[in-house]
């Protein structure tokens, strides 16, 4: 997702597209923590945590970055220039995204699920009522297709 024209626009700013891999990793959150209220470790932090935890064997998280050079300005590291909090700001924002998309993909699936059941048990429906001889195989079908030579009214089938 990296847009070359606001890359461009600021030549004095660092870019970074961040890939990184985590494999067999495990996590687990404490129930009460000091740090965090119970509401934001129940919305925040434990969907994230239970997507790592089902998604073992690799995690592939990718973010971009972008910090002005002047940043660097007086720094005597990573720490003191802000980077380390760009790059966990950026992580927890990939994170998040990860789990999302993996919700939308499970909504989508429960959608066509459904959808595809209800689509087979119409077809049942059709199907019963074409052995039982309470519908023409035709009949269900739109625009009234017909092979040639099928009767079209009701007069000439009785």
């Amino acid at each position: 997702m990296r847009n070359d024209k606001t890359a461009n626009t600021n030549p004095s700013a660092l870019t970074i597209d961040l890939n990184v891999s985590l494999n067999d990793i495990r996590a687990s959150v404490p129930l009460t923590t000091p740090h965090l209220s119970y509401l934001s470790s129940a919305l925040l932090i434990r969907p994230i945590v239970g997507y790592m935890n089902s998604h073992r064997t690799s995690i592939p998280v990718r973010c971009f970055l972008r910090m002005d050079i002047d940043d660097f300005n007086g720094a005597w590291n990573l720490y003191d220039s802000g980077i380390s909090h760009l790059v966990s700001e950026g992580m927890g924002e990939a994170f998040v995204r990860l789990v999302r998309d993996e919700q939308e993909r499970n909504r989508r699936l429960r959608l066509i699920g459904w959808w595809s059941i209800s689509t087979l048990a119409k077809e049942l429906v059709y199907a019963l009522e074409y052995v039982t001889g309470k519908r023409s195989l035709w009949h269900n079908y739109p625009g009234g297709v017909r092979p040639v030579g099928f009767p079209t009214s009701a007069a000439t089938l009785a």
